[in-house]
């Protein structure tokens, strides 16, 4: 994934977190919890919205273990007298200060009208964008963390009313809970298709009192990327896609049950390795993706820095790239993530991915379309 989608590691989270028993909860949490029939979830399989003694409340699942519950919240006001039941954590409304490790939050906030909120985030050199970045500059956003390193005291200087963390085995937010810091999971990034990436919007808008408007916010995603998914349905020919580049020895490559799969599949394209089974990325030896990948009509290709400005700059990182037949008479989908927003902005709109993906593979279906994310590498 990107520089800062991992925003904290085992290090860091060693002195942090340790599983705990704090998680299992009473069987009577589950019971009294009324799922919603309104705004419910379609697609993500990690979270419920529903209601609880008529409050709002939500469900987050332990993506690594589908009979636990990893937390259960409910929704009450600053001054509201009421105790919440027994496995549930209480979030206060309004919320006024947000902290992520996440840089989807930026998204989310952005969508909803309520970014300045934003207090803290972690690798802020690594901002693409333009408001968050300018937010830092006047000094209205702290880094609360560099790479696999979180800053305690500043995250607790920052003083946010919640911190949105993306998930991890074994998390215990207890340390900052108990100076008054309720962090939340965000576990997006481990659903498995695009929409329900996308649907993550949903709990976020629920914690920061925005659901009516998130619902709408993804309905209208939803709504956009299933007509592009049956344009491509039209198309005449399923070229061969591949993806990702050598990194220290090692080609890391999309798992056939990856979102990035699911994806390239939605947009009318064959994936060369859609029988390498997993969710994730799949590390892969060059001659095992040349001798896979060498007739592939099309190869995306996310790299930040500098980032390339033709396909000849590729030879600079591996000269074995030759040896691909895509490198010479196929296409070449690219993305600067140092300075377009895909790893910000992409699992909250997968449709604006998949139309990238529809325009430069299949043009002849949405001539008019002009691309968001990637370009074709020269």
């Amino acid at each position: 994934m990107k520089v800062f989608s991992i925003k904290f590691l085992l290090p860091v989270l060693m002195l942090l977190l340790s599983y705990s028993c704090k998680w299992h909860r009473p069987d009577n949490a589950d019971a009294i919890f009324q799922p919603d029939t309104v705004f419910r979830v379609r697609h993500a399989k990690l979270f419920k919205i529903g209601s609880v003694e008529g409050h709002r409340a939500a469900i987050v699942l332990d993506p690594w273990d589908s009979t636990r519950v990893w937390a259960r919240y409910i929704i009450v006001t600053h001054n509201e007298n009421y105790q919440a039941p027994e496995g549930y954590i209480a979030v206060s409304q309004p919320i006024r200060s947000v902290a992520t490790s996440s840089s989807t939050l930026f998204s989310h906030l952005q969508g909803l009208g309520c970014l300045n909120l934003l207090a803290g985030v972690t690798d802020t050199a690594y901002v693409v964008n333009p408001l968050v970045k300018l937010r830092i500059r006047k000094g209205l956003v702290t880094e609360i963390g560099v790479g696999n390193q979180i800053f305690d005291e500043q995250l607790i200087a920052t003083d946010p009313d919640v911190a949105f963390f993306s998930l991890f085995p074994g998390l215990n937010f207890d340390k900052f809970n108990k100076v008054g810091i309720e962090v939340l999971p965000l576990a997006d990034y481990l659903e498995s298709t695009p929409l329900g990436r996308a649907e993550w919007i949903k709990f976020s808008g629920l914690i920061l009192g925005k659901e009516k408007e998130t619902d709408s916010i993804f309905n209208e995603i939803e709504s956009n990327y299933l007509k592009i998914k049956s344009i491509a349905q039209k198309a005449k020919t399923r070229p061969r896609i591949v993806d990702g580049l050598m990194e220290g020895g090692t080609w890391y490559v999309s798992a056939a049950q990856s979102y990035m799969a699911c994806l390239y599949s939605d947009a009318g394209l064959d994936y060369v390795f859609n029988d390498k089974n997993g969710t994730g990325s799949i590390p892969l030896g060059f001659e095992e993706v040349l001798n896979r990948a060498r007739e592939a009509e099309y190869w995306r290709i996310l790299k930040g820095g500098p980032g390339l400005s033709n396909r000849n700059e590729l030879l600079q990182l591996d000269s074995r790239y030759r040896l691909l037949n895509v490198f010479h008479n196929g296409k070449i989908l690219f993305c600067n993530v140092s300075k377009v927003p895909v790893y910000e902005e992409g699992n909250t709109r997968p449709d604006l991915l998949l139309a990238d993906l529809l325009y430069l593979t299949h043009p002849e279906l949405n001539p008019e379309y002009q691309p968001v994310y990637y370009q074709l590498l020269p």
